[in-house]
């Protein structure tokens, strides 16, 4: 298994989210802003480390949001908000 991901900023989701498109590439899509309020408000840049570490870990486990046809991933985490 390769290790790599696409990183892509989305503003304004307020979250970060582990995706995969019809291409079968992995994506993190993530929103800047929320996490450098996460990083002002813990006064540290350690927490936007983890938030994607986060999200690489449900790509290596198989816990991803799957778009782009009508099939769901059998894994396929929920999110709460």
């Amino acid at each position: 298994m390769k290790f790599n991901f696409i990183l892509i900023p989305c503003p304004e989701i307020k979250n970060a989210m582990a995706l995969i498109y019809n291409d079968n590439l992995r994506y993190i899509v993530y929103d800047k802003p929320f996490l450098d309020e996460i990083s002002k408000n813990v006064k540290t840049n350690w927490s936007n480390t983890m938030i994607l570490a986060h999200e690489i870990g449900h790509h290596l486990n198989g816990h991803t949001l799957s778009f782009g046809n009508n099939e769901e991933n059998p894994k396929r985490r929920t999110r709460s908000r």
